[in-house]
C-alpha cells in the first residue's frame, strides 16, 4: 500500500523549498542591484525575522 499522505507532505516541503530558493534567489539580485537604502538583513536572518513575527502572530490569534 502506497502512503499517499507521506508523498504529499514530501511533494510539499519540495514546493516550500523551491519557493524560499526562488525568495533568496530575488532578495540576492535587490541587494546586488542596490535597492536598500541601509544594509539589508543576511538573507538567513530576514526569513528567521519573519518566522519569529509569524510564530507571535499566530500566538496573539489564539488567545
Amino acid at each position: 500500500m502506497v502512503d499517499i499522505s507521506h508523498h504529499a507532505a514530501e511533494g510539499a516541503e519540495d514546493e516550500r523549498r523551491s519557493a524560499r530558493v526562488a525568495l533568496q534567489k530575488d532578495y540576492e539580485s535587490m541587494v546586488e542591484e542596490g535597492l536598500f537604502l541601509n544594509d539589508p538583513l543576511p538573507f538567513s536572518e530576514l526569513m528567521a525575522r519573519c518566522s519569529n513575527l509569524e510564530e507571535e502572530i499566530n500566538n496573539r490569534e489564539r488567545t
